[in-house]
Order: structure tokens, then sequence, then C-alpha cells
């Protein structure tokens, strides 16, 4: 069973991936606020892969993923975003989904990792 992290500061959406990753089989933790990662209170180890929203009040997506990747995370990391994506340069991201997407399309992103 994978392991996956949900980060996103939108509940509807946070809660919404937490459930149909559940019912998938996934092992999931779904968090509103990545700073809980970065000031680690939230671990990582044995996590495949991490979900995070890019735009977010209190901690942005592309914080979490650097500092995940500076601290040794070696799991896949998807890049959820409602801006263009083609203007994101962020190193260390296996895929990026554009809002809003279908939890159809979520799933086959996730299961292709």
């Amino acid at each position: 069973m994978k392991k996956v992290i949900v980060i996103d500061d939108e509940y509807s959406i946070s809660g919404l991936l937490f459930q149909h990753l559940s019912k998938k089989g996934y092992d999931v933790l779904a968090l509103t606020n990545g700073a809980w990662i970065t000031e680690g209170l939230i671990k990582t180890d044995g996590v495949d892969i991490v979900v995070t929203d890019y735009h977010m009040k209190k901690i942005d997506g592309e914080k979490i993923i650097r500092y995940l990747r500076e601290n040794s995370y070696n799991g896949k990391i998807v890049l959820s975003s409602s801006i263009d994506t083609s203007a994101i340069k962020v190193d260390g991201i296996d895929a990026i989904i554009e809002k809003p997407y279908t939890l159809e399309e979520f799933t086959r992103l996730i299961e292709g990792l």
C-alpha cells in the first residue's frame, strides 16, 4: 500500500482527495498546512508520494518542495496548481496537475508514479 501526503489549504480539496485515495486503498494523510512538514511535526519517512498545492496562505508549495528535497526526501512529488504551470520553475517535481482536474485524472497520475 502506497503512503501519500496531500497538502492543500482548501479543506474541501484535501478532504476530498483524502477520502478518494483512502477508498482506493492508499494510506493517506491530508494536511491543510505544509508548515507541519517544514517544522518537522510530520515526518515523511516511508511516504511514497507528496501532493502539494502551489499557492497556499501560510507556506507555498515551492517552499515545501525545496524543504523536502533538501532534507533527502526521495519519494515522488506532485505539484497541484490553478495557475499556468508553464511559469512554474521548481526543481524536484515529478509531476504537475492543473486545477481543476477530475478525480479520474488525479487517480491516473498517482497510479502512474
